[in-house]
């Protein structure tokens, strides 16, 4: 099983950025490996979604698609999203969490993850590729959505 633990530092209000990352649907923009995230469900007061994510990725020369639903939780209070597998016939656990902390420059994004993708060809080397992978496409994600909400920010003040 893979474990991901990534960080940034954005100039930007804890507030902005959270409620920014609670549009998943934009996170296709900022990580090319994602083809499509699109929320299947939401409560009324937008703690709770399910979403589905369609990913790819080059692994031993061929590409591969990912899709998995996750259901996340958006804690307003502690500015934190829990997220679990919900379904998905690759990849086989995948929880975690996105803590959104202040700091005294902007707000400190720490995304920790657990996963484990379930394929005949998986060994020990090939889980540290898709560790690799993981990161990297995490890191994406994370400074994609920095990028945006530093531009927004400071343009808006």
């Amino acid at each position: 099983m893979g474990h991901v633990r990534t960080r940034v530092l954005v100039r930007a209000p804890v507030e902005i950025l959270f409620e920014m990352a609670q549009k998943v649907e934009n996170f296709s923009k900022f990580v090319p490996a994602l083809k499509e995230v699109k929320t299947l469900e939401r409560s009324e007061d937008g703690v709770s979604a399910k979403v589905e994510w369609i990913a790819q990725a080059k692994l031993l020369g061929a590409t591969r698609s990912l899709t998995w639903i996750q259901n996340d939780e958006w804690d307003r209070k502690n500015f934190i999203c829990r997220f679990r597998l919900c379904q998905s016939s690759d990849v086989q656990k995948l929880k975690g969490k996105w803590e959104f902390r202040q700091h005294t420059k902007g707000t400190e994004m720490i995304f920790d993850i657990d996963f484990q993708v379930q394929h005949p060809l998986v060994t020990p080397a090939i889980h540290l590729i898709l560790d690799q992978i993981m990161r990297r496409n995490n890191e994406s994600m994370l400074k994609g959505l920095k990028r945006k909400a530093e531009q927004e920010f400071w343009t808006q003040w």
